[in-house]
């Protein structure tokens, strides 16, 4: 059976190349694509907090305005980050092309694997960490295809010497998934983009319907703590949960401590539910984590 080869696919990968090249001189994706949805997010998140604002705390309120920044200028960064390394990968991989067929270098193609691994590593740290500063540094992306070009070069003495020290660690791909394999290498960069533009849309959709809906069972809440909406109609979950409140420790007696304990009831309702929202389960670690990095800094 014919082996698939990487020089069979040489135009595409030049045409990666050449788009990976415009993002340094084509303003490509420097506007965030779902600018309408982050506008009417922000619009809802202006208007809740404004609204409720008495309602909650100084903390929850600097969390929900920093719900209004956008983080697209800090990915679009790491999106020409990766495109660098995208452009200096598929130069490295041409010039495999090259030599491919060459008996020299007849068995090079099993460097590709090594090289591959660490792209799809460095590409998702990159990912992962694209709020520091550290991997938004084009510098970075030159760094690494240079390792990697070294790593090519001594393939052989590098090889043999980890294999004496440490033993074979899994198994060489065959040269036709190594070709495929090193084609969706290429293309990581491209993967991730498409990948975080959907996670930002389903974050965004998820923060406005979140919102929307704290905003419908206060205005109902509030509605009753005015007289103009009885308690009755309201939905029916929320009215369990307020009469389960005004029951605790004994009903109020009189109208001003139904009133007192009522509108304590929304106000811890609000900040409930938007705790739930604005804070997650990992924050407190996260938190945890922050102080800990502060501290080894301040140190050094």
């Amino acid at each position: 059976m014919d082996e698939i080869a990487l020089i069979n696919f040489a135009p595409l990968i030049q045409l990666w190349a050449g788009i990976c090249l415009l993002f340094f001189y084509e303003p490509l994706l420097t506007k965030f694509p779902l600018t309408k949805l982050q506008e009417e997010k922000q619009t809802l998140i202006t208007d809740f907090l404004g609204k409720y604002q008495a309602y909650l705390t100084n903390e929850q309120l600097a969390e929900g305005y920093k719900m209004l920044k956008s983080t697209w200028e800090i990915f679009y960064k790491t999106i020409k980050n990766l495109a660098a390394l995208g452009f200096y990968y598929a130069i490295i991989i041409l010039a495999y092309i090259g030599i491919e067929n060459h008996p020299m270098y007849r068995d090079y193609y099993q460097a590709l694997q090594i090289l591959n691994s660490c792209i799809i590593l460095y590409t998702l740290l990159t990912w992962i960490c694209y709020k520091t500063k550290f991997f938004v540094k084009y510098m970075n992306a030159l760094v690494v295809i240079i390792i990697l070009m070294i790593i090519f070069h001594f393939y052989h003495p590098i090889n043999d010497f980890f294999t004496s020290k440490i033993g074979t660690l899994g198994c060489f791909l065959s040269k036709s998934e190594t070709s495929i394999f090193t084609l969706f290498t290429c293309i990581l960069g491209l993967a991730v983009t498409l990948i975080h533009i959907l996670i930002l849309s389903v974050q965004i959709y998820y923060t406005k319907s979140k919102i929307k809906k704290i905003d419908i069972n206060a205005e109902s809440l509030n509605a009753v703590l005015i007289g103009s909406k009885n308690m009755d109609e309201i939905k029916n979950g929320l009215k369990t949960k307020s009469l389960n409140y005004l029951a605790m420790n004994g009903f109020p007696q009189t109208a001003m401590e139904y009133q007192t304990k009522l509108s304590n009831f929304v106000r811890n309702e609000i900040q409930e539910e938007f705790n739930s929202f604005i804070f997650h389960w990992y924050t407190p670690s996260l938190k945890m984590i922050r102080s800990f990095l502060s501290l080894i800094k301040s140190l050094i």
